[in-house]
């Protein structure tokens, strides 16, 4: 029996983004594979396998995400007035 109870939230940092693939806005196409172990104080150990998982992440943790735009950006556009003179 499976029951979705709700989204799961956890933090990681700005150079898992780049990692992930992230664009600037969050997001990816790409589908991941995730699996969650939790224990209890009696150690007893809790496995869900979530298939065909995504990943959104919002505020300053794109930061890097956004920075790497930003110079793929300045290199097109150089690039551009480069073989426009």
């Amino acid at each position: 029996m499976e029951e979705k109870l709700g989204d799961l939230f956890v933090g990681f940092e700005s150079l898992d983004c780049l990692r992930l693939n992230l664009d600037e806005y969050g997001t990816t196409d790409e589908r991941f594979i995730f699996k969650l172990i939790f224990m209890d104080t009696y150690d007893n150990e809790y496995v869900a396998v979530i298939e065909d998982g995504f990943v959104f992440a919002k505020g300053t943790v794109l930061w890097k995400v956004q920075e790497k735009v930003k110079m793929a950006e300045n290199r097109e556009n150089t690039f551009r007035k480069w073989f426009s003179l």
